[in-house]
């Protein structure tokens, strides 16, 4: 064994079992802690180890990391009885990963759960056919290759965004593995793979050279049997009624268009059981097997065993599922090829062992250790008592922890080397083993903020440029909608422009190099009016919006004068205890949480009164940076007051704050309907009397009545949500106090800093910790896929969201699903009700006493709901895309699986954006522009939500970009900032310059370099795109080149306020509209490049050569750096 085991006698039975196991003796052992199980585990690499469910599995794969392991998890497979049209990408690509691990040798561990072990898996010789192996150097036909990928599951696409997709451009192959962190750039010269790099795909930047690269399979089902389209015609039970027969009709006629049309990776799991596939240890060929609590894992198989073919039987009648599909789970008993394994299981307490006949049985007597980071003290006692026992005791600590442990022992006067050993190892949590007398005490037990890495999530800047068939904003015509690209012969060149069509069917045409003065319109409402050409209309609408947000600005910066004026109460420095109450939260904190923390904190000790903005979106810690700020006001001798707009919200906020703080002998009260007269009179006087610490509440908290002795700090939640006269109440009592107020609508980073120094805003936009990705699935409603995934979570403990938009109609459309599933307990929710009952119904849900609860869009935002992990939407194709996300993330919130069904009417048409909205929610992480866009939409709710709702109006009118702007200007000019206004200059070229469509063929991809292009403006701009584009496209035309330099000049003349520019073979001009447009150090700067200022209606400074003419604007630029 380990040195971590070292010095143990040969009787040891630690030893003893580790070394069976070793030997390939089926061995059982109880009693264990998850310390020793894993410390057996690394006995014999090469195991597969089975457990109850995905949190278990993910604790393995913890553990074993930080014992320096590799270790592969692999996801429950997405269902294989359902015919569903999905892509849920992120389960598919950690599968793949953990097959193209597992089976290249590339790990040491394979950790799956139960389900995963009875499901089907791909052949393991095809699979191996179809991995890929590429090097620096090789020979290797590029075709050859393409065609590899493509049967390999990957999808050809014009530009690489996503995992499981490639692209070719002339000698450049981009692809995203299934196994890799980023994206792979293949550069070929003729048959030779000249250069491997990896590459950002929101970039398309190449970064780091490799030397080779492997590429797993993105698919399971690699060829077909020949006989496979028989197969499937009768595949279906023949005794099925017209509505059966006709849906499964459907299902055959589907699949055999997609073998027929070669894209079969929407069905891969559907059709694993009509070709050659195996079980999980022949698949990944590991020959050792750990079961983690054998009793309860047996348990979990025969019930999901049981529970699959009732389903079976039930879609089979139905026209669902195929009969092939009742061996799409492996029977219990036929899952492993028991004469090819050994086994190793563990389990609590003595029970019959149903995986297999051990040859061997250990018990041993292990016990978890208390959290010694709370009270040290406890820690010297056991100690001492365990050296008089004469017990081994062995830190496995590292980092600063093990700079604590040793600290911690010299002051002790307790010697290493005798009964106590330091090992520098990144353990996590140590346990004893009595009959061992021996205790290993890990990082974890000494120190909670060992976990305390700061999680970083990737904040994306959303793409601008427009789509076809988008609404744009011009900053001079205003609101028109994008017709798409056309090229156009003028004055003797090739020009592309955009084509937006504005009111009355009247069309501008943009040139390319001017995209900047276009922006896309994104609103959170219905779409626009489109303007009248000409600009005089949205010239004077936009003057109107300035007006207000003036007034707005003047408003905000008063505020925020007379805050920092205002003298507060300066909390001190000494933050031990508060960071004692840090080391109890059991979750790793995310960068922004902890930047947010600090935030507030410099806001109270600096004196002033603090009122800051929290925004984030549900689950990503608001309440957390809440109770910790809280926490330090009540240090400090001082009352909290946490305000909710619904009782239910209350509530929950009251359940947290006991969780965390009672046990620092903080004394929290609750105000709101639930609470008796009694109760709430006993809590008023506490809290006048000062013997309440904090007070969690609604409106009720806001009474006359209700008075605080020292009130140091209110923390509202979600304050857009309350009444106008409650609003008015809150005024009064932010005065003089610190105010926190929590926003569940994200705003976006862009009017964030256009309110810089009027409002102090703390974002969180890095997601949470690791998730398990919610299963999603985009498909056809049917009342039996309802049913089934009903049945299916409520079967497991879970409550289901069912989303039906039709208020009308939802209360007819729950009786019908009472008819079909009579055990299962419904409630109904929707906006129309009163708010009491509205708030009861959620409660009952919330306190488990519905099963399913159908309701319309208004899922409670903020309440946490963790049992409920499947959600089910009806008609998702009349919802936007920011809606349908917001939905989907009220499930997956706990550790177990979630699943989301985003359901469509078949029977009639749907639009093509409709279409792409739901493919952009099945598909993977990282979504596309569309998803970012939507993400950009509901931060414009929360844009409202902060700004109020006349502004949120002036936003719709003239679009997001256009108001920041606006809004930017107006408190430059409160401020007496002069800001020098870009000016839109046409310009008149004989050259070339457009983009081929034979370098950048996809119309976004196109767009996106046109946006790029016309905001060059200096020399390093200039030459480091032209080197992008030859990164991403290869060799770059002149006619871009052109292009390049035709944007530059344009946004250099703007600087100097032309209003025009000739650049031509026989001639090169800047055009000003006055005179005075001219300044005397730009004319003076001209004569230094031999430029000549000719004064006609329209004055012009004339240049010999394009070289002259460039060379003075961009000395130009000296006088305008600041």
């Amino acid at each position: 064994m380990s040195e971590i085991t070292m010095q143990l006698n040969n009787t040891s039975t630690l030893k003893k079992a580790g070394a069976d196991y070793r030997d390939r003796k089926n061995i059982s052992v109880f009693g264990v802690h998850a310390f020793v199980k894993q410390l057996l585990v690394k006995e014999a690499k090469g195991s597969l180890i089975v457990c109850n469910d995905v949190k278990e599995a993910r604790s393995y794969v913890t553990g074993l990391t930080a014992m320096g392991e590799r270790v592969s998890y692999i996801p429950d497979k997405e269902d294989e009885l359902v015919f569903i049209k999905n892509k849920s990408g992120e389960n598919i690509r950690e599968r793949m990963k953990a097959f193209y691990e597992i089976l290249t040798g590339k790990t040491d561990y394979a950790v799956a759960t139960v389900a995963s072990l009875l499901a089907l898996y791909p052949n393991k010789e095809e699979y191996l056919a179809h991995i890929i192996q590429v090097g620096q150097n090789e020979e290797r036909d590029l075709y050859d290759l393409v065609s590899t990928l493509s049967s390999s599951g990957y999808e050809r696409v014009s530009q690489v965004t996503d995992v499981g997709e490639f692209s070719l451009r002339g000698d450049i192959l981009d692809v995203y593995p299934a196994n890799a962190e980023s994206a792979i750039r293949i550069e070929f010269f003729g048959d030779e793979i000249e250069k491997i790099r990896r590459f950002d795909v929101d970039t398309q930047l190449s970064g780091e050279e490799v030397d080779s690269v492997g590429i797993a399979p993105f698919a399971e089902i690699f060829s077909f049997p020949s006989d496979i389209s028989e197969r499937v015609k009768n595949a279906f039970s023949d005794r099925l009624d017209l509505e059966a027969k006709s849906r499964a009709d459907g299902i055959v006629s589907d699949i055999l268009s997609s073998i027929e049309g070669g894209e079969i990776a929407y069905y891969q799991n559907w059709l694993l059981p009509f070709c050659a596939h195996s079980n999980i240890c022949e698949f990944l060929g590991l020959d050792r097997v750990v079961i983690d609590d054998s009793k309860t894992c047996y348990e979990k198989m025969e019930s999901l065993y049981k529970e699959h073919l009732s389903r079976f039987e039930s879609m089979l009648t139905r026209g669902e599922t195929s009969l092939m599909h009742d061996t799409s789970f492996f029977a219990p008993d036929k899952c492993i090829n028991k004469k090819s394994v050994c086994f190793m299981s563990f389990a609590s307490i003595l029970s019959a062992n149903r995986f297999f006949m051990p040859e061997a049985v250990y018990k041993m007597d292990c016990k978890p250790l208390p959290a010694y980071y709370h009270d040290f003290r406890m820690l010297a006692n056991d100690l001492e008592r365990w050296i008089k026992k004469d017990y081994t005791i062995r830190f496995c600590v590292s980092g600063n922890v093990k700079i604590i442990t040793e600290d911690f022992l010299r002051d002790r006067y307790i010697p290493i080397g005798k009964n106590v050993f330091i090992l520098d190892l990144p353990y996590e949590h140590g346990c004893i083993i009595e009959d061992e007398k021996l205790v290993y005490v890990c990082n974890f037990d000494m120190s909670a903020r060992a976990k305390r890495k700061k999680l970083s999530g990737r904040k994306k800047d959303v793409f601008t440029a427009p789509e076809v068939g988008e609404f744009v904003v011009h900053e001079t015509h205003g609101i028109g909608k994008c017709e798409g690209i056309t090229k156009m012969f003028v004055m003797g060149a090739n020009r592309d422009y955009l084509v937006i069509s504005y009111a009355g069917n009247d069309k501008l045409y943009v040139p390319m190099e001017n995209m900047d003065s276009l922006s896309r319109y994104i609103s959170s409402g219905a779409p626009p009016k489109l303007s009248k050409i000409g600009g005089a209309e949205f010239k004077k609408l936009k003057e109107k919006v300035k007006q207000s947000v003036k007034q707005l600005a003047v408003d905000l910066m008063s505020l925020y004068s007379e805050r920092l004026n205002a003298k507060g109460y300066a909390y001190n420095d000494d933050d031990a205890l508060l960071h004692e109450f840090e080391d109890r939260f059991p979750f790793d904190e995310t960068e922004d949480q902890l930047t947010a923390v600090e935030e507030c904190l410099k806001d109270l000790k600096s004196g002033k009164i603090m009122d800051r903005l929290l925004c984030g979106d549900v689950g990503y810690g608001k309440t957390e940076v809440a109770l910790r700020i809280a926490f330090k006001v009540i240090c400090e001798g001082k009352q909290v007051a946490i305000l909710a707009p619904t009782t239910i919200l209350a509530k929950q906020h009251f359940e947290t704050v006991k969780k965390r703080m009672e046990e620092f002998g903080v004394n929290c009260v609750r105000l709101t309907r639930f609470d008796s007269n009694k109760d709430i009179a006993l809590s008023i006087s506490k809290l006048e009397k000062g013997e309440a610490d904090i007070a969690v509440g609604t409106h009720k908290m806001l009474s006359k009545n209700v008075k605080f002795k020292d009130l140091g700090l209110l923390i509202l939640d979600e304050e857009q949500r309350f009444g106008v006269s409650d609003k008015e109440k809150i005024k009064d009592v932010k005065r003089n106090v610190n105010v926190l107020t929590l926003s569940a609508t994200p705003i976006p980073r862009t009017l964030h800093m256009s309110m810089v120094g009027i409002r102090d805003i703390s974002i969180l936009d890095t997601p949470p910790s690791i998730r398990i990705p919610v299963q999603t699935f985009v498909t056809s409603y049917n009342d039996t896929l309802l049913c089934d995934a009903i049945m299916r979570e409520v079967g497991r403990g879970g409550q289901v969201f069912v989303v039906y938009n039709k208020v009308a109609s939802i209360d007819t459309f729950t009786a019908h699903l009472m008819e079909l599933m009579p055990s299962i307990r419904f409630c109904v929710a929707h906006g129309q009700m009163p708010e009491k009952m509205l708030e009861d119904r959620i409660d009952a849900f919330v306190n488990g006493e519905h099963d399913v609860l159908v309701s319309s869009t208004i899922i409670e935002n903020g309440i946490d709901m963790p049992r409920a992990n499947t959600l089910f939407v009806v008609d998702s194709d009349k919802m936007g895309l920011s809606q349908l996300y917001q939905l989907k993330g009220r499930v997956g919130r706990s550790d177990r699986m979630a699943y989301a069904y985003f359901t469509y009417d078949d029977r009639k048409a749907m639009g093509e954006n409709a279409y792409k909205r739901l493919e952009a929610l099945a598909s993977y992480t990282d979504f596309g522009s569309g998803f970012k866009i939507a993400m950009k939409d509901m931060e414009i709710r929360g844009a409202g939500n902060i700004m109020g709702a006349e502004q949120h109006g002036h936003m719709e009118k003239v679009g997001y970009d256009t108001y920041c702007t606006l809004l930017k200007e107006a408190i430059a000019e409160i401020e007496g900032v002069k800001i020098n206004k870009r000016r839109e200059v046409r310009m008149a070229v004989d050259y070339d310059a457009y983009i081929p469509e034979t370098l950048v063929a996809e119309g976004e991809w196109r767009l996106r370099l046109y946006s790029k292009i016309a905001q060059v403006d200096d020399i390093k701009s200039r030459e480091k795109l032209i080197g992008e584009i030859k990164d991403v496209y290869g060799d770059v035309p002149d006619p871009v080149k052109n292009l390049i330099d035709v944007a530059l000049i344009k946004n250099l003349a703007s600087m100097i306020r032309a209003s025009s520019v000739t650049v031509k073979k026989a001639e090169r001009k800047i055009y000003f509209d006055h005179i005075s447009d001219l300044t005397n150090a730009v004319n003076a700067e001209a004569t230094a490049y031999e430029g000549k200022l000719v004064l006609e209606e329209k004055p012009y400074l004339k240049f010999r050569s394009n070289k002259a003419m460039v060379k003075f604007l961009l000395s130009c630029r000296k006088f305008y750096a600041n």
